[in-house]
């Protein structure tokens, strides 16, 4: 049996406009796992061809919405965990503070809002902020990739609670990091499909460079990981891995 993963947002059929749809892959069990909440991977899976568009849980066999901390199976709710349950309130907010006194301090560009959000099983960082227009978010990508505010960010992050909480980071998208207890990363989700019986499982992503949010579970021996750089190139993987 073969589980296909879905690490991109806009993948097959959703934004390339290619033609590909869910049907093409009936022979294929497919999964769809994410850092968000599945209601912000809602939009940028549904957004094309399907009007108006279905829940996200209904289209995959599989949803796990940040990382697997909400899993889905079938259209209902598997399985849910929390970060603020498994670290305790003190705790978080002690990382909360340390985190926005660290941001104050930051020099880039642009600042905007939601600096941190919290997800059920992490906490998103985002220098410049998530409410940032695509404009700015692409500006600060450029600005990042030259001055490294998140890379320094998380070494210093790193340094104060990595050991102290049990804390893992992961650099990822364009604008942000994610913070998360060891062991929460993406390869969380491998338990649920690994009972139902799956031996080959394939991983497509973009951030499998090691840092990235997609490195654990692309370097995983549970995975296949392949490494794309964009939705047309992991449509043209999946066509010649799968026979699509």
């Amino acid at each position: 049996m073969s589980l296909l993963f879905w690490a991109i947002l806009r993948l097959l059929g959703f934004s390339v406009g290619q033609g590909v749809s869910v049907s093409h892959l009936a022979h294929l069990v497919c999964q769809a796992v994410n850092p968000l909440h599945y209601l912000e991977v809602a939009p940028h899976l549904t957004a094309c061809h399907y009007h108006p568009p279905p829940s996200v849980v209904d289209m995959f066999d599989y949803v796990f919405a940040e990382n697997g901390l909400r899993a889905y199976k079938n259209g209902a709710l598997l399985a849910e965990r929390s970060m603020r349950d498994e670290l305790g309130e003190d705790n978080l907010k002690a990382f909360i503070n340390y985190t926005l006194k660290y941001l104050a301090d930051v020099e880039i560009p642009v600042k905007r809002g939601t600096f941190i959000e919290f997800r059920t099983g992490m906490l998103n960082v985002s220098p410049v902020g998530r409410n940032c227009s695509q404009e700015e978010r692409d500006a600060f990508e450029a600005y990042d990739a030259e001055h490294h505010v998140r890379r320094d960010m998380v070494k210093a992050l790193e340094g104060e609670f990595a050991e102290k909480l049990g804390l893992k980071f992961s650099v990822g998208g364009q604008i942000s990091f994610d913070v998360f207890p060891v062991g929460w990363d993406k390869t969380y989700c491998l338990q649920f499909v690994q009972k139902d019986g799956f031996q080959t499982i394939h991983f497509f992503g973009d951030k499998t460079y090691e840092g990235g949010n997609d490195h654990e579970i692309f370097a995983s021996e549970q995975t296949l990981g392949h490494t794309v750089v964009g939705p047309e190139d992991t449509l043209k993987q999946c066509k010649e891995i799968f026979g699509l």
